[in-house]
């Protein structure tokens, strides 16, 4: 059923169907949560929900839908997950600082400024710490980064991506694959 309603919208030539509607699923589900973080910051946080309830409905959303929208981001149980995981979010060592760019998509930018004929050349250390550093060159794991610099002196191979390179040996293997 969802591929069938997708393809009336999306046409994808000359691409795996799978991972095209992967693809098309999880930047619909990244939209629709930011567009509910957002509706929530803007109309609910820090104001009286009953007033936000009954009161202005943001244009394109059904009063019907805004009510039971509101009541469940005014419940206790989503009051609580949100305490817990802003905690957890405060807990990150260095958050990472690439903004909507994913790993991948660092690396090729990498090689590219580099001129590298592949991005292969670009070992997973450097992709880590760029992503790991502000855009005013403020480093978020300075610690980490001098570690690294010091596995690196003492064995450049390790700056290569591989089962055993320098920052799998600090930090542990991806948990990702």
């Amino acid at each position: 059923m969802v591929t069938e309603r997708l393809s009336q919208f999306y046409e994808f030539e000359g691409q795996s169907w799978d991972a095209s509607l992967d693809y098309v699923i999880k930047c619909i589900n990244e939209a629709w949560r930011n567009y509910k973080r957002r509706l929530t910051a803007k109309y609910i946080k820090n104001k009286d929900p009953i007033a936000v309830r009954d009161g202005h409905v943001p244009l394109g959303i059904p009063m019907e839908d805004w009510r039971v929208f509101v009541d469940q981001r005014t419940t206790e149980e989503f009051k609580r997950a949100s305490a817990r995981n802003k905690v957890n979010r405060a807990k990150l060592k260095g958050p990472a600082c690439f903004g909507r760019h994913s790993m991948a998509v660092t690396r090729h930018k990498m090689a590219m400024e580099k001129n590298l004929t592949s991005d292969a050349e670009i070992g997973r250390c450097e992709v880590f710490l760029r992503a790991h550093t502000r855009k005013d060159k403020v480093v978020q794991y300075p610690d980490l980064a001098e570690k690294l610099d010091e596995l690196y002196s003492s064995n450049p191979a390790s700056r290569m991506t591989d089962m055993n390179d320098a920052l799998t040996e600090l930090v542990g293997s991806d948990n990702r694959g």
